[in-house]
């Protein structure tokens, strides 16, 4: 019975996609939030009610969703996210999508910034007998107070993909003498892979913005749910773009 209420959820949201096409994506999506919250609040599959306390979670879902290491946001940018801590039950009634424009605007900013940080880092060699240390568990840090912090975080994220990559150059070669000639291979070979990566990244986070929301909203409920909208069905979000590329 739980299943098939939640196809039926997924079914109604794909045609609504399908009746909106063509009327603005901004219309089509405050239309789609007034649907969803009637649909979780009409079927209920879940004990779980469309209140603050399902803000506070499904604020707390979509930061997750949007960056699951921690390594975009800074401290600032979640203090100004927090102004709608318990206001998306609202705002999912009334069709706002102002968390979801803002949320989606400051992560764009932090990516192309953070674009900048790598470009520059990669462009000097860096130094691996100096000992440091890195913390890659999300669940045991903090957000990064400002830019400076991130920037420095970022450093040693791609030192650590750098000796990484460099390793495994010089086991594939057989080496013994670690040469500078590898050590540049190792840089350039992880610049154009983050390249890449930020690339995907960066569209995904741009034309996928109601994906995103819609599913971190719908998770809360259940887990195993997701809102598919009906051009979108086979595209990666930026969860799973961090669980499989970022994964170290």
């Amino acid at each position: 019975m739980k299943m098939k209420t939640i196809i039926r959820i997924v079914l109604a949201v794909l045609l609504a996609g399908q009746l909106v096409q063509g009327q603005g994506d901004l219309t089509r999506e405050k239309f789609l939030s007034r649907l969803l919250h009637q649909s979780l609040e009409n079927f209920h599959y879940s004990e779980k009610k469309i209140n603050d306390n399902f803000s506070i979670q499904g604020f707390k879902e979509y930061l997750k969703v949007l960056d699951y290491y921690k390594r975009f946001f800074i401290q600032a940018d979640i203090d100004e996210l927090k102004q709608y801590l318990t206001r998306i039950d609202d705002g999912l009634k009334q069709g706002a999508m102002d968390l979801m424009i803002l949320a989606s605007q400051r992560l764009q900013q932090r990516i192309r910034e953070v674009t900048g940080f790598y470009t520059e880092i990669l462009s000097r060699p860096f130094d691996f007998s100096r000992l440091e240390t890195l913390e890659l568990d999300a669940d045991k840090r903090a957000y990064c107070q400002d830019r400076v912090e991130l920037k420095e975080y970022w450093r040693k994220i791609l030192k650590y993909y750098c000796l990484i990559n460099y390793v495994n150059l010089v086991q594939a070669q057989e080496q013994k003498d670690f040469s500078t000639e590898l050590k540049s291979k190792a840089r350039k070979s992880v610049e154009k892979s983050f390249k890449s990566q930020f690339a995907r990244m960066l569209q995904a986070s741009q034309n996928n913005a109601s994906q995103l929301y819609f599913n971190a909203l719908v998770q809360v409920f259940d887990p195993h749910s997701n809102y598919l909208p009906p051009k979108e069905k086979e595209d990666f979000d930026i969860e799973t773009i961090h669980k499989t590329l970022w994964c170290v």
